[in-house]
């Protein structure tokens, strides 16, 4: 009987709303890599005029449908088409202007249809300062405390450096390994790629978040940062590669051995996502002694005692807990808190979010 409820459970659909050009298709283009402007001239004007459809696997495994809205005042009927069946609103408020006229219609549309959940998503975050977007997330919670929305969660994004989007994935890594009792390493590759200012804020983003775990940026085409890679692994020392398919994962193998023993391939030109060119983990000798493993791609990642592990990777706010007020306080906006004097915001961030979809 579980298997037929599996197969006819209704995916939960989340829809976009917001003002026009605060970033919505770019925001589902990144969640998904896929762009959901279908039609040719919404690519060659840059503007959403029908809707657009996607889906996005989660961490946990589930499967969340996507809906994207024209943000113009003129397709107000389509929004209101694609809105109509939605179960949680993402209000996308780009971080460098603020709650606009459409954000203020998009949201009222949203209450009469009877939507009661919603995430804010602050875009363009690389493009504003740290003051701008603090005025941005207190323009945004202000205009939404007179609305059934009030205290909705902001999340500051960047479709172009992956900050607030990517780290989901990342963050699971990061606490699947420390279950394991396994020391994380982060690496972020094709260093070569990407201009110094998008990865620095990559860097600062990961320090802030998991500021223990070592982080190497390496390009294979940097001899000098693939010998301070190869510096962590020594003859007792086993290494297994996590991450999505076309980050490099096989390519870095490859480098730290010096010769091309792995297949590698392109990521695909229709969606820039990377193709499962490994289909097999592979454990393999390196010169300088010890082990790597390259597995395939990861598109979900489930973790068998996500208390424990979190206890683990977390220690900070294990330890930080014991002094809250309530026993199962969750460290929002509870009084008596120990956890939000003690522990970096961003940091706080994630590890709530990582509980919330285990939800």
């Amino acid at each position: 009987m579980s298997e037929v409820k599996a197969l006819v459970e209704c995916p939960v659909i989340v829809g976009t709303a917001g003002h026009v050009d605060h970033g919505k298709s770019a925001l589902i283009e990144a969640l998904t890599g896929k762009n959901p402007d279908r039609l040719e001239v919404e690519r060659r004007r840059g503007m959403t005029v029908e809707l657009g459809f996607g889906e996005l696997a989660l961490p946990s495994g589930k499967i969340v449908g996507l809906v994207d809205v024209p943000g113009h005042a003129h397709y107000l009927r389509a929004m209101v088409q694609g809105a109509t069946g939605i179960d949680v609103g993402v209000l996308v408020v780009s971080a460098v202007e603020g709650v606009m006229p459409q954000t203020r219609e998009h949201v009222h549309v949203l209450e009469l249809l009877g939507v009661t959940h919603m995430v804010v998503a602050l875009t363009m975050r690389d493009l504003a300062d740290a003051e701008m977007t603090e005025l941005a997330e207190l323009d945004v919670d202000d205009f939404l405390s007179g609305t059934v929305f009030a205290g909705a969660p902001i999340v500051p994004v960047s479709s172009k450096t992956g900050e607030g989007i990517d780290e989901g994935l990342l963050v699971r890594q990061m606490v699947a390994v420390a279950g394991c009792k396994a020391t994380p390493v982060f690496v972020l590759t094709k260093g070569d790629m990407a201009d110094e200012a998008a990865i620095e804020a990559i860097r600062e983003r990961i320090r802030l978040i998991a500021p223990e775990v070592p982080l190497f940026v390496v390009s294979v085409e940097n001899e000098d940062s693939i010998d301070e890679l190869r510096g962590i692994f020594s003859d007792y020392t086993t290494g297994l590669l996590l991450g999505e398919s076309g980050v490099g994962k096989s390519s870095l193998v490859n480098a730290l051995l010096g010769e091309e023993a792995l297949a590698t391939g392109d990521v695909r030109a229709s969606d820039d996502k990377g193709r499962h060119t490994t289909v097999a983990r592979r454990m393999i000798p390196l010169p300088q002694g010890g082990l790597i493993i390259d597995a395939p791609g990861l598109r979900t990642l489930q973790i068998l005692d996500m208390e424990t592990s979190l206890k683990l990777a977390f220690d900070d706010i294990a330890e930080a807990s014991l002094g809250c007020r309530f026993r199962d306080c969750t460290h929002g906006d509870e009084p008596g808190c120990a956890v939000r004097d003690a522990i970096e915001p961003v940091r706080l961030a994630a590890f709530r979010r990582l509980l919330a979809n285990e939800r």
